[in-house]
Protein backbone atom coordinates (compact mmCIF):
# COMPACT_ATOMS: atom_id res chain seq x y z
CA UNK A 1 0.00 0.00 0.00
CA UNK A 2 2.12 3.16 -1.17
CA UNK A 3 1.58 5.83 -3.75
CA UNK A 4 0.90 4.98 -7.22
CA UNK A 5 0.67 7.67 -10.28
CA UNK A 6 -3.46 6.76 -12.07
CA UNK A 7 -3.18 7.30 -15.48
CA UNK A 8 -3.47 10.91 -16.58
CA UNK A 9 -7.01 10.81 -17.63
CA UNK A 10 -8.05 9.21 -14.06
CA UNK A 11 -6.51 12.81 -12.49
CA UNK A 12 -8.22 14.99 -15.18
CA UNK A 13 -11.32 13.20 -14.27
CA UNK A 14 -11.10 13.33 -10.39
CA UNK A 15 -10.30 17.10 -10.82
CA UNK A 16 -13.49 17.96 -12.92
CA UNK A 17 -15.58 16.29 -10.48
CA UNK A 18 -13.40 17.85 -8.10
CA UNK A 19 -14.45 21.04 -9.44
CA UNK A 20 -18.04 20.22 -9.76
CA UNK A 21 -18.55 19.46 -5.98
CA UNK A 22 -16.86 23.04 -5.33
CA UNK A 23 -19.54 24.24 -7.73
CA UNK A 24 -22.33 22.18 -6.07
CA UNK A 25 -21.56 23.48 -2.87
CA UNK A 26 -21.47 27.07 -3.66
CA UNK A 27 -24.44 26.98 -5.93
CA UNK A 28 -26.80 25.33 -3.26
CA UNK A 29 -25.42 27.49 -0.19
CA UNK A 30 -25.70 30.84 -2.82
CA UNK A 31 -29.24 32.79 -2.58
CA UNK A 32 -28.83 32.70 -6.73
CA UNK A 33 -31.35 30.80 -7.98
CA UNK A 34 -34.16 33.33 -8.84
CA UNK A 35 -33.48 36.64 -9.38
CA UNK A 36 -34.86 40.01 -9.88
CA UNK A 37 -34.43 44.18 -9.94
CA UNK A 38 -37.10 45.57 -8.31
CA UNK A 39 -37.44 49.58 -8.61
CA UNK A 40 -39.82 51.35 -6.38
CA UNK A 41 -40.04 55.25 -5.84
CA UNK A 42 -39.66 56.55 -1.95
CA UNK A 43 -40.31 60.57 -2.23
CA UNK A 44 -39.89 60.73 -5.37
CA UNK A 45 -36.78 59.08 -6.18
CA UNK A 46 -36.24 55.67 -7.63
CA UNK A 47 -34.96 53.09 -5.77
CA UNK A 48 -33.99 49.40 -6.75
CA UNK A 49 -33.43 46.58 -4.98
CA UNK A 50 -32.46 43.38 -5.76
CA UNK A 51 -33.97 40.58 -4.86
CA UNK A 52 -32.99 36.89 -4.91
CA UNK A 53 -34.19 33.51 -3.70
CA UNK A 54 -31.82 30.35 -3.26
CA UNK A 55 -32.24 26.99 -1.69
CA UNK A 56 -31.62 28.23 2.09
CA UNK A 57 -31.94 32.11 1.90
CA UNK A 58 -33.73 34.79 0.10
CA UNK A 59 -32.51 38.01 -0.07
CA UNK A 60 -33.27 41.58 -0.63
CA UNK A 61 -30.84 43.96 -1.10
CA UNK A 62 -28.24 43.53 1.60
CA UNK A 63 -31.06 41.76 4.07
CA UNK A 64 -31.15 38.62 4.32
CA UNK A 65 -33.31 35.52 5.46
CA UNK A 66 -33.32 31.90 6.23
CA UNK A 67 -36.12 29.69 4.47
CA UNK A 68 -37.06 27.58 7.13
CA UNK A 69 -38.60 24.54 7.02
CA UNK A 70 -40.97 22.39 10.00
CA UNK A 71 -43.66 23.97 11.59
CA UNK A 72 -43.29 27.87 10.95
CA UNK A 73 -43.33 27.57 7.17
CA UNK A 74 -44.53 24.66 5.01
CA UNK A 75 -43.09 24.41 2.31
CA UNK A 76 -43.67 22.87 -1.24
CA UNK A 77 -42.39 19.51 -1.74
CA UNK A 78 -40.85 20.32 -4.90
CA UNK A 79 -38.58 23.11 -3.24
CA UNK A 80 -38.02 20.32 -0.83
CA UNK A 81 -37.17 17.98 -3.22
CA UNK A 82 -34.36 20.57 -5.13
CA UNK A 83 -32.81 20.41 -1.44
CA UNK A 84 -32.50 16.88 -1.03
CA UNK A 85 -31.13 16.82 -4.48
CA UNK A 86 -28.89 19.09 -4.19
CA UNK A 87 -27.51 17.52 -0.33
CA UNK A 88 -27.29 14.18 -2.22
CA UNK A 89 -25.60 15.40 -4.99
CA UNK A 90 -22.77 17.33 -2.78
CA UNK A 91 -22.60 13.73 -1.30
CA UNK A 92 -22.13 11.34 -4.09
CA UNK A 93 -19.82 14.20 -5.75
CA UNK A 94 -17.42 14.12 -2.56
CA UNK A 95 -17.49 10.14 -2.62
CA UNK A 96 -16.29 9.91 -6.49
CA UNK A 97 -13.35 12.32 -5.46
CA UNK A 98 -12.78 10.39 -2.33
CA UNK A 99 -12.29 7.64 -4.61
CA UNK A 100 -10.43 9.12 -6.92
CA UNK A 101 -7.83 9.39 -3.93
CA UNK A 102 -8.12 5.89 -2.72
CA UNK A 103 -7.24 5.32 -6.31
CA UNK A 104 -3.59 6.86 -5.89
CA UNK A 105 -3.18 4.68 -2.44
CA UNK A 106 -4.65 0.97 -3.11
CA UNK A 107 -3.53 0.74 -6.90
CA UNK A 108 -4.43 -3.00 -6.46
CA UNK A 109 -7.75 -2.47 -6.21
CA UNK A 110 -7.66 1.20 -8.77
CA UNK A 111 -10.45 -0.65 -11.58
CA UNK A 112 -13.01 -1.23 -8.28
CA UNK A 113 -12.76 2.75 -6.91
CA UNK A 114 -12.75 3.65 -10.65
CA UNK A 115 -16.03 1.54 -11.26
CA UNK A 116 -17.43 2.96 -8.35
CA UNK A 117 -15.53 6.78 -8.70
CA UNK A 118 -17.70 6.61 -12.02
CA UNK A 119 -20.53 5.67 -10.98
CA UNK A 120 -20.46 8.39 -8.32
CA UNK A 121 -19.90 10.74 -10.75
CA UNK A 122 -22.75 9.80 -12.59
CA UNK A 123 -25.37 9.89 -9.59
CA UNK A 124 -23.69 13.35 -9.13
CA UNK A 125 -24.79 14.21 -12.30
CA UNK A 126 -28.36 12.66 -12.40
CA UNK A 127 -28.95 14.95 -8.72
CA UNK A 128 -28.32 18.09 -10.26
CA UNK A 129 -30.10 17.68 -13.12
CA UNK A 130 -33.17 16.58 -11.23
CA UNK A 131 -32.37 19.50 -8.77
CA UNK A 132 -32.11 21.98 -11.39
CA UNK A 133 -35.11 20.67 -13.91
CA UNK A 134 -37.61 20.21 -10.89
CA UNK A 135 -36.68 24.01 -9.93
CA UNK A 136 -36.70 25.41 -13.15
CA UNK A 137 -39.77 23.70 -14.01
CA UNK A 138 -42.05 24.04 -11.09
CA UNK A 139 -41.09 27.61 -9.20
CA UNK A 140 -43.29 29.69 -9.26
CA UNK A 141 -40.86 32.74 -9.56
CA UNK A 142 -39.81 32.73 -12.94
CA UNK A 143 -43.16 32.23 -14.83
CA UNK A 144 -45.53 34.49 -13.04
CA UNK A 145 -43.40 36.33 -10.79
CA UNK A 146 -40.94 37.64 -13.67
CA UNK A 147 -37.61 36.56 -12.16
CA UNK A 148 -34.64 35.32 -14.06
CA UNK A 149 -32.69 32.34 -13.30
CA UNK A 150 -29.41 32.94 -11.61
CA UNK A 151 -25.80 32.53 -10.63
CA UNK A 152 -26.81 30.02 -8.28
CA UNK A 153 -29.05 27.98 -10.79
CA UNK A 154 -26.24 28.07 -13.77
CA UNK A 155 -23.35 26.78 -11.10
CA UNK A 156 -25.22 23.60 -11.10
CA UNK A 157 -25.56 23.25 -14.14
CA UNK A 158 -22.29 23.45 -15.01
CA UNK A 159 -21.43 21.13 -12.22
CA UNK A 160 -23.82 18.03 -13.88
CA UNK A 161 -22.18 18.77 -16.92
CA UNK A 162 -18.47 18.25 -15.43
CA UNK A 163 -20.13 15.30 -13.69
CA UNK A 164 -21.05 14.08 -17.13
CA UNK A 165 -17.55 14.63 -18.36
CA UNK A 166 -15.98 12.94 -15.33
CA UNK A 167 -18.22 9.68 -15.91
CA UNK A 168 -16.73 9.63 -19.47
CA UNK A 169 -13.51 10.36 -18.33
CA UNK A 170 -13.84 7.89 -15.46
CA UNK A 171 -14.90 5.13 -18.40
CA UNK A 172 -12.03 5.84 -20.57
CA UNK A 173 -9.17 5.81 -17.78
CA UNK A 174 -10.87 2.98 -15.86
CA UNK A 175 -9.96 0.68 -19.05
CA UNK A 176 -6.03 1.96 -19.10
CA UNK A 177 -5.75 0.86 -14.98
CA UNK A 178 -3.89 -2.28 -14.51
Amino acid sequence: MGFAMPHMIILIAGGAVGLALILQIVGAATPGWATKEVSTRVHGIVVTIDASIGLWKSCQGDVCATISFGRAVDLPAWFNACRAFSILGILVMAASLACTALICFLSDKAKMFALVAMAAAAAGAGCTLIEFAVFAGENPWTSSLDFDLGYSFGLTIVACLLCVASTLLFLLGRGRLQ
